[in-house]
């Protein structure tokens, strides 16, 4: 399964945010994009308190794929 809150992916699903995402077991943080089939989980980057990195010109934000064993669970 392939589950997006990103209107523009082809995972995209209005009821995304009714999902987590798990890597190898751990509840990931800021998880946009998570495809179980590949293993990947698109997520953005946080620094150490947590707080969403923008770019340079603080036009957008930074992102980074992980992955591994890629679990979609329902709350």
């Amino acid at each position: 399964m392939r589950m997006s809150v990103r209107k523009d992916d082809a995972g995209y699903s209005p009821h995304a945010h009714n999902y987590r995402a798990y890597l190898n077991g751990k509840l990931l943080d800021s998880c946009f994009t998570a495809d179980e089939e590949l293993g990947i989980a698109h997520v953005n980057r946080t620094d150490e308190n947590g707080k969403v990195l923008l770019n340079k010109s603080k036009t957008g934000v930074l992102t980074k794929m992980l992955y591994g064993r890629v679990e979609i669970r329902k709350i």
